[in-house]
């Protein structure tokens, strides 16, 4: 198995989302000729960045597609309103004056835009009240079944029954997350068990991890990194978790989130390529089954 299964199996033609409570929606969308002026709201794992995905590989057969950076920096091209699309997802993560130049785009009633957003509360209200909103709902667990069984039958992914339906009713991770245990699962062929492959760090750990970022001690982040990896987790475990972690952690500046996140792959790199580490190893370390919360970290 050369290409990850979240991939591999990721949503990306309209039928492909036909399970999405909004999936009569996107397909009026694509029908019609009027302004394409939408905002899709919906919690973490609901299927947002896919939606947009999806939405860029249908509209780029009508329509010229745009990032907000993209338009933002158009001078190298015309920017033909009635025939492009500018997509945003995750507009509420967006700095202020970000929003508020989507604000004075949305001004300029010709302009199509497609965003998504988590928490309305952290958008500027005049770019909600210029975009017809729409709630996308958690897939049930009889979806997740679905595709998890689908994704194991085809990889001949050694797992049981019970595990896969605690995977698939898990409502803390998304649907990418389930998939990601599915091939950790094909890659041991089932010689450990659900719990010592889905272990989460904890969130003391990530505040100690901010701590020594801010004082920009790169020796201790250096060392904290090679424990969490040589303690069991994979550098995808790892960029995960806080990921997920900083969505939820309003507390810390956007600033220092990107700066954490361009330091993990930093090391991500030099703990993976430089040791000339399979994709095998791009899931594991070479003591997956020792549990973090039993380490002296």
């Amino acid at each position: 198995m050369s290409q990850q299964l979240v991939y591999k199996y990721r949503p990306r033609t309209i039928e492909d989302i036909s399970y999405m409570n909004i999936y009569p929606i996107i397909k009026n969308i694509l029908k019609q000729k009027s302004k394409l002026r939408f905002l899709f709201k919906g919690d973490i794992g609901v299927g947002k960045t896919i939606l947009i995905d999806v939405l860029r590989n249908e509209l780029v057969k009508q329509y010229k597609i745009f990032t907000l950076a993209e338009y933002l920096n158009k001078k190298d091209f015309v920017f033909d309103k009635t025939n492009s699309v500018i997509l945003i997802d995750n507009l509420d993560y967006l700095h202020i004056k970000n929003q508020l130049g989507i604000k004075k785009i949305l001004e300029n009633s010709d302009i199509n835009l497609i965003g998504t957003i988590n928490n309305h509360n952290k958008v500027n209200e005049n770019i909600i009240m210029r975009l017809l909103l729409f709630k996308i709902y958690t897939p049930c667990i009889k979806h997740n079944l679905v595709i998890l069984n689908n994704i194991k039958d085809k990889e001949l992914i050694q797992i049981s029954d019970d595990d896969i339906n605690n995977i698939a009713s898990d409502t803390s991770i998304t649907i990418g997350d389930k998939i990601n245990i599915l091939q950790k699962f094909y890659y041991t062929n089932g010689k450990y068990t659900l719990e010592e492959l889905n272990i989460g760090i904890q969130i003391n750990k990530w505040n100690y991890f901010h701590k020594i970022c801010r004082c920009r001690d790169n020796k201790q982040v250096k060392i904290f990194f090679k424990q969490i990896i040589d303690y069991g987790y994979s550098s995808i475990d790892f960029l995960y978790e806080y990921l997920n972690y900083i969505k939820m952690e309003v507390s810390i500046n956007d600033i220092l989130k990107f700066k954490i996140i361009k330091l993990i792959i930093s090391y991500i790199k030099e703990f993976y390529i430089l040791e000339e580490i399979n994709s095998f190893l791009y899931f594991f370390s070479n003591k997956l089954s020792n549990i973090l919360n039993e380490s002296n970290i």
